[in-house]
């Protein structure tokens, strides 16, 4: 029996992997993608996520924690307490301990998994852009609804190499 993929459905496409690959699907996942992980075993419905199936894969690395989406400013040197000083660059970066670490193994060719909240304002919304351009899968990756993003404002003194950080985290991201 052909269980068509319900992300496919919509746009006709029902061809299974039996033409594909010459293999029958196991019970619960759909005939197109027949690697795809069901809901619960005894279903014959797949877990879908944007766009398709998601399918079995092994992941390398694990990371259960922070991020952060980081206001990153560069000054010749930092000022005396009450001072001004100008800045010589300021950059949104993605940051955060365990993000930074699973993009820094993703970059190392392991396949890497996030898993903890990001704020559903753009800071939040960078932050979770970022991970998936750099391959990081965020499938079980949760958007606090009407909370701010972790964020910190690092100022980087040039002259010494020092930095100074900034943050807040809303409770709602623990």
């Amino acid at each position: 029996m052909e269980i068509p993929c319900p992300a496919e459905r919509a746009n006709g496409k029902t061809a299974g992997p039996e033409a594909q690959y010459g293999t029958k699907p196991r019970r619960g996942v759909c005939t197109r993608h027949f690697d795809c992980m069901p809901l619960n075993d005894g279903d014959n419905v797949s877990a879908h996520g944007q766009g398709g199936c998601l399918a079995r894969k092994t992941i390398d690395v694990v990371g259960l924690g922070l991020n952060a989406t980081d206001t990153v400013m560069r000054v010749r040197e930092f000022p005396p307490l009450g001072g001004k000083e100008r800045l010589l660059s300021s950059e949104m970066q993605a940051g955060g301990q365990v993000a930074t670490a699973l993009v820094t193994c993703q970059r190392l060719g392991l396949r890497t998994r996030y898993i903890g909240k990001v704020g559903d304002d753009d800071a939040g919304k960078f932050q979770l852009a970022s991970l998936r351009r750099e391959g990081v899968d965020t499938r079980y990756t949760k958007m606090a609804r009407r909370t701010p993003n972790q964020i910190g404002v690092i100022i980087v003194d040039e002259k010494s190499g020092e930095r100074t950080v900034f943050w807040d985290r809303h409770p709602n991201l623990a």
